[in-house]
């Protein structure tokens, strides 16, 4: 009995951390031209390791080829390869109970920089006993309550991040009044931690982007 309030309790303190990033995750500053350094911007934790050469080429919507850069850092545990032209921001880390989180955003280039893809870790001090189809529930009870209009276009547990199971949550839905966003959300556990991959784009650009999200995810590694 014990065991099991514990874990709802566990289990409260880790949907929180989610709604709060949630919440300014969803956010494209640059797009709509609203400020929102107190949600984003922490003070740098880490150092990052940034490799400034081009090792994978992917092909933009017009057929030309685009350069990837790879990104890694041992402090997330991460690598993934993005755009040469998106801008790569970092993240501060979030602290609740025994959960902490990290991130790394990359944002597409001017001049209309409608779209992200945002990576997380969710790291806890304690076992996580969650399983994939339990974080898609999470997930999209956390959007239902977090964007207008909520609409979910695909949600599926069959899919794969890293070579490890994951979920996938594709949904529509208005942040702000009449602006309405398209998101995919791979998610998936290791150890520890949970890692959530999510892109959005202003919804008349979503499949613009998509092929450059999709290879940025399938490009996604974990070093530990």
């Amino acid at each position: 009995m014990l065991k099991r309030e514990k874990s709802r309790k566990n289990s409260r303190v880790y949907e929180a951390i989610l709604a709060f990033l949630g919440i300014f995750i969803l956010i494209l500053a640059s797009a709509l031209g609203v400020n929102t350094g107190i949600l984003s911007h922490h003070p740098r934790l880490f150092p990052l390791t940034y490799i400034g050469t081009a090792d994978a080429q992917t092909r933009s919507n017009n057929g030309s080829l685009t350069l990837l850069l790879p990104y890694q850092n041992p402090a997330y545990g991460i690598s993934i390869q993005y755009p040469f032209d998106w801008h790569k921001e970092e993240g501060g880390q979030t602290k609740a109970g025994n959960l902490s989180a990290l991130s790394v955003a990359f944002y597409s280039p001017p001049p209309l920089k409608s779209a992200f893809l945002k990576v997380i870790e969710l790291n806890s001090t304690q076992p996580l006993n969650d399983t994939i189809p339990q974080l898609l529930t999470a997930a999209i009870a956390r959007d239902m309550h977090v964007t207008r209009g909520f609409q979910i276009i695909q949600a599926s547990t069959n899919g794969t991040l890293a070579s490890k199971p994951a979920y996938t949550l594709v949904s529509t839905g208005e942040i702000f009044k009449n602006i309405r966003y398209q998101t995919m959300e791979v998610g998936t556990l290791s150890g520890n931690s949970k890692y959530t991959i999510i892109f959005e784009a202003l919804a008349s650009n979503y499949f613009t982007y998509l092929p450059t999200a999709q290879k940025m995810i399938d490009s996604f590694k974990l070093l530990k």
